[in-house]
């Protein structure tokens, strides 16, 4: 007998479970499929012992914002991450920004690139700052204008120490190279580097960390839809069918009124094959940056010169990035756990090393920047990342809004069509839940 269901979600990442607990609290009979054996997509998490760490995503969106009130709802536990808690290593030296007063001019830069920086972010703020000013149609045009351009070409006038400083910042969150990422989305998320700010920040842009991991909100998340969420079980097809969505599984054909894909682009448009023309051909052009994520569990003889910091940037290393999460863990002194992160021509080089190698590089480049941590490593975790997040390509916000228009019955999620953070899944998720609701009222 088929097994039939108001709405077919493929994908237990955070967009997929976002959109079915707002379906199944909208009164809808809701399936979610997922072909791993876990959910979370990207959000993968770990132990050490009573120490937790995260392999993929790093936090989740601001205070207010839709990912702390689905937090919240499914009980997790959030902690906020202000940025008197960063630093940057660059030049052999470690500057951090607990005060935010004269950051920039603090950099371990030669005079003429520090000049450079400030002139550099002066130039990004007021681009910024127009952008926020602007309405309606002028508004609209000046993102398209910014979405047609690289962020490459807001950095033209940079000195090459300063460019480099902005490729690292914008491969941590976003994946994409400035010459291949638009400056709409570059402007947007390297806003912030000359003025590090404490408790007074926009709670809104204020990132959160999820205690116990972030896949603790997916996995909680599932918890409450229960026996609505299968895992291992992958989709092979999605297609219209006499009696409404047919969606093909290794145990057969599920059948639903409405089907959101939330899974990653390349999936979505193999096994989507009716899908409008024009939006599979977008969902063709959607590329993913890579990650590499390197767990380094060190042994500590008292507290660490790392205790007050959360995120150290680094730049001329083999490692972009590198996140303390026993910040988030207090009393945990005698050992630490932090996060190696690579991204771009830095990831795409780490890919076939050994997962031995990956971790030994990551903790010589963390015993560069501090010193005690040398010789201390007592346990290591490797997870790679070929299709870490979707960039945004210059000229692709109308593809965007495509992915988001569909009138259905079949549907997209994911971070691809939104911001590429858990932040944008989420919201993706709940967009397209809203989207097969009214649908389904039609």
């Amino acid at each position: 007998m088929t097994e039939r269901h108001d709405v077919v979600v493929i994908g237990a990442g955070n967009a997929g479970l976002a959109c079915a607990r707002r379906l199944a609290a909208g009164g809808h009979d809701v399936l979610v499929i997922e072909a791993a054996d876990r959910v979370g997509g990207r959000s993968m998490s770990g132990r050490f012992g009573r120490l937790w760490y995260n392999l993929g995503t790093q936090y989740i969106g601001g205070i207010g914002t839709p990912a702390e009130a689905l937090a919240k709802e499914a009980g997790v536990e959030l902690s906020p991450i202000y940025e008197n808690c960063i630093a940057l290593y660059a030049g052999g030296r470690l500057v951090t920004a607990e005060s935010g007063v004269g950051f920039l001019a603090r950099l371990p830069l030669p005079l003429l690139d520090k000049v450079s920086l400030v002139r550099t972010e002066l130039g990004l703020e007021k681009e910024r700052r127009l952008g926020a000013k602007l309405t309606g149609s002028a508004r609209a045009d000046r993102r398209a204008t910014l979405d047609d351009m690289r962020f490459a070409d807001l950095l033209k006038d940079a000195r090459p120490a300063v460019r480099d400083v902005y490729r690292n910042l914008l491969l941590m969150m976003t994946g994409g190279e400035p010459e291949r990422t638009s400056a709409f989305l570059g402007l947007l998320f390297t806003a912030g580097i000359g003025t590090p700010h404490g408790e007074n920040h926009p709670p809104s842009e204020t990132l959160l960390a999820v205690s116990g991991g972030t896949a603790a909100l997916p996995i909680a998340v599932a918890a409450q839809l229960g026996a609505r969420v299968r895992t291992g079980t992958p989709a092979t097809s999605v297609r219209p069918g006499p009696s409404g969505i047919e969606i093909g599984t290794l145990a057969g054909v599920l059948q639903a009124r409405a089907c959101v894909v939330a899974v990653p682009a390349h999936d979505a448009v193999r096994i989507a094959p009716d899908l409008p023309e024009p939006v599979r051909a977008a969902l063709a052009t959607v590329e993913y940056g890579p990650f590499v994520s390197a767990i380094l569990h060190l042994r500590c003889q008292g507290r660490g010169p790392w205790e007050k910091l959360f995120h150290v940037g680094a730049v001329g290393l083999r490692f972009q990035a590198f996140n303390n999460l026993t910040y988030f863990q207090p009393g945990a002194h005698d050992e630490a756990v932090f996060l190696a992160f690579a991204a771009g021509d830095l990831a795409r080089n780490l890919m076939a090393t050994s997962d031995e190698d990956i971790a030994a590089a990551a903790a010589e480049d963390l015993a560069r920047i501090f010193p005690q941590s040398a010789g201390a490593l007592m346990g290591q975790a490797v997870q790679r990342w070929p299709h870490g997040l979707p960039f945004w390509k210059p000229g692709t916000d109308a593809a965007r809004r495509l992915f988001r228009d569909l009138p259905g019955p079949i549907f997209l999620a994911g971070d691809y069509t939104d911001y590429p953070n858990i932040q944008g899944a989420i919201r993706s998720g709940q967009r397209a839940a809203d989207a097969v609701s009214a649908s389904l009222r039609n």
